[in-house]
């Protein structure tokens, strides 16, 4: 799993242990090139969404190095992570769309959160709306989505400051053939874009037409490549 330059994500004879003792990961050695797009699946409760969670800085490795666009997540000083944060898009699992807001205010504060504000926020606003076919909801508040357009809208906040690096927690498990596939593609059109995709699955076969794709299973703590 060797990769050329400085790699977007690398973990370096990571371990994690919940207390107690119970291993997720052992020793693991991982490393993707930027522009990579990664699926990684396994069994339930095999560690995929706590390796999604130690990317994230959610959880701190229980021993080994963690590098995130190339920085040491269990070194990188508190006044530095909100830099990095603001450089990866992330597609949570219980997707934490702001209720009380629309469609085009969940956006907007997204925007705002990375200091993006007046015109050139309104110009990024109608593009990602565009972009995932959301227009004609822009004024609904999530609640009244159906499952698939409340991913889309995930995924445009997810890219909405043109991340570097997209964490992608089972973006198409609940979701129809047709709108799996509108996921699918639209997380495939940020890799082509220049981010770095790495999706947590348990359908990979969701993902088997994205020509750059690499598929990674966990299996007792390590991975190994399909």
């Amino acid at each position: 799993m060797e990769t050329v330059g400085e790699p977007a994500v690398a973990l370096h004879d990571c371990s994690f242990s919940y207390p107690g003792g119970r291993h997720v990961i052992a020793g693991l050695d991982w490393q993707l090139a930027p522009g990579s797009f990664a699926v990684l699946t396994g069994a339930t409760g095999s560690g995929k969404t706590t390796i999604f969670r130690l990317l994230l800085r959610l959880l701190l490795p229980t021993s080994g190095h963690i590098y995130v666009l190339g920085e040491d997540l269990g070194r990188l000083p508190a006044r530095q992570r909100p830099k990095l944060r603001r450089r990866i898009g992330v597609v949570a699992q219980d997707l934490a769309l702001l209720g009380d807001r629309t469609v085009e205010q969940n956006l907007r504060l997204a925007l705002a959160v990375q200091g993006k504000r007046g015109r050139d926020a309104k110009r990024r606003v109608v593009q990602l709306l565009q972009e995932g076919n959301l227009m004609h909801r822009r004024h609904d508040l999530p609640v009244q989505l159906s499952g698939g357009e409340r991913q889309r809208l995930a995924v445009a906040r997810a890219a909405s400051g043109f991340p570097d690096l997209v964490l992608a927690d089972e973006p198409t498990s609940h979701l129809d053939p047709e709108s799996a596939v509108e996921i699918v593609e639209r997380l495939e059109r940020l890799q082509i874009a220049g981010s770095t995709v790495i999706v947590v699955t348990h359908v990979p076969g969701h993902f088997r037409h994205v020509s750059a794709r690499r598929t990674f299973r966990l299996e007792h703590g390590t991975l190994r490549e399909l």
